[in-house]
């Protein structure tokens, strides 16, 4: 049928183009006032997703907190005794690990940088590798060697104290531009922890205006939409942060496993981090990677080459064994979504993507899904019916006229 070009038509069109073109052209002051709203909005985000990482640790708390026994006691403290004990935990296991990498962190940090002159000077007399280093490099090395036995450090030091003098004026707004920035961000991440508790105390009372919020909708279609696609994305995230969790902790068990198996040193430091780092997308893996390979180097080569090898070996086997049956049994997803979610997800909002896109692939995809086997299931019911008259009756179907 013929689309009629009306002036409403015509209107809503016009209009369409005018503001597309708008958009395009003031897309900087645009974008300037979206960052304002979302830097004022920001502690009030940040306190909902607080909120809901904190809430699924909350509510597996309260879903044991004496259902049993004592009852009208549990009711009564089920939900301070349960947030309480949610953010001790998270609490808990964050300063168990910086308790865990920072220390030992500094000491080998301090233990590579004390054998860097030892392990250069033994080099230096190695007679196969004079042979090999050019004479220019090996007169480069010998006066820089002679510089550094002869440094001034007290006149170094005095000089890098007026420079600092002198650079501090010329930079005082970018000095002050980082200060503020840094002070504005702690202050949202206090505002956003204050509001993530709010939310968590009256969880019951928001999720009851929410729920009226969605009666007051005229339309019950338009309704029933929006409730499914709000229990599917909270039922995905949900799924997706546990099975994190749980991936995590597997990697974190088998770097601690391997690395004892082994007899590595700092196997508890570096199996922490192996497990923190675990849930950041793409980076993660390679942190900790470079990082405990690098703290092995402190001991000896040789064990940072069997550690890489060994980490190495962690990863394939949880990525191609454990993972998919951690993450892709929960949140049912494919390997190639996960992929498309983590380029997509990167390339449009970066880190943040990364861990966004995930879950909000996996939702768009069942949902997707959902829909492929509802019209093939109406296909598969159809077919029946039409070829119905024909397999009761296949005799009057030979008989009958043709329909040229």
């Amino acid at each position: 049928m013929q689309q009629k070009f009306t002036v409403k038509n015509m209107a809503i069109i016009s209009a369409f183009v005018l503001g597309v073109f708008l958009i395009i052209y003031y897309w900087s002051s645009i974008a300037a006032g979206i960052g304002v709203i979302l830097s004022a909005f920001g502690p009030l985000l940040i306190g909902g997703v607080l909120a809901y990482l904190v809430n699924i640790l909350m509510r597996f708390y309260e879903r044991h907190y004496f259902v049993k026994h004592c009852k009208r006691f549990g009711n009564v403290t089920r939900r301070p005794v349960c947030l309480v004990g949610a953010i001790i935990t998270i609490l808990g296991v964050f300063g168990l690990v910086i308790g865990l990498v920072i220390p030992q962190f500094v000491e080998c940090v301090t233990m590579i940088v004390n054998k860097i002159p030892v392990v250069a000077q033994d080099l230096l007399k190695n007679e196969r590798l004079q042979k090999l280093i050019p004479a220019a490099w090996q007169e480069w090395i010998t006066d820089y060697q002679t510089k550094l036995q002869t440094l001034d450090w007290e006149e170094i030091l005095s000089k890098v104290v007026d420079f600092l003098k002198s650079g501090f004026s010329q930079h005082l707004s970018t000095i002050t531009g980082v200060v503020s920035s840094t002070v504005s961000a702690v202050w949202s991440g206090i505002l956003g922890i204050i509001f993530a508790v709010f939310y968590l105390a009256r969880r019951d009372h928001l999720l009851a205006l929410g729920s009226r919020l969605m009666d007051a909708i005229p339309k019950p279609k338009v309704r029933e939409k929006l409730e499914h696609y709000g229990r599917l994305f909270n039922a995905t995230f949900h799924k997706y942060i546990v099975a994190e969790i749980l991936s995590a902790l597997v990697q974190g068990v088998l770097c601690y496993i391997g690395m004892t198996i082994l007899q590595l040193p700092n196997a508890g430091m570096i199996a922490a981090l192996v497990g923190v780092m675990a849930p950041i997308p793409a980076i993660g893996a390679t942190v900790a990677t470079v990082f405990g390979t690098v703290i092995m180097l402190a001991y000896s080569p040789v064990k940072a080459l069997i550690f890489f090898v060994m980490l190495m070996a962690i990863y394939l086997f949880h990525g191609n064994v454990t993972y998919p049956k951690l993450v892709g049994k929960k949140v049912g997803t494919p390997s190639l979504v996960v992929l498309i979610a983590l380029t997509l997800g990167g390339a449009i909002f970066g880190l943040f993507g990364m861990m966004l896109g995930i879950p909000l692939m996996s939702a768009l995809y069942q949902e997707l899904k959902a829909w492929l086997d509802a019209r093939d299931a109406k296909k598969a019911a159809a077919v029946p019916a039409e070829s119905a008259p024909s397999e009761a009756d296949p005799a009057a179907e030979e008989g009958a006229p043709s329909a040229e």
